[in-house]
């Protein structure tokens, strides 16, 4: 499996730690199954802390991404 895979896996596992702090009937809890990303989950949120979680799960995943394309860029 590749690195990208890996990351990709560990920022939906961050993800979902984060919704799981959430009643299991919330509107969030159904989007994340359904596939939401960390910013769509963010607008679903009631919760400051848990939306300021979800906008540093996507600032790491964003990060990631670009570090990985620009180590490709550079080979």
């Amino acid at each position: 499996m590749g690195t990208r895979n890996v990351r990709d896996r560990e920022g939906r596992a961050a993800i979902k730690a984060i919704v799981s702090e959430l009643p299991k009937n919330h509107p969030a809890r159904a989007a994340y199954e359904a596939g939401a990303d960390a910013m769509r989950l963010m607008s679903l949120v009631d919760r400051e802390d848990l939306a300021e979680k979800l906008n540093q799960a996507w600032l790491d995943w964003y990060s990631r991404r670009l570090l990985m394309q620009r180590r490709a860029n550079a080979a």
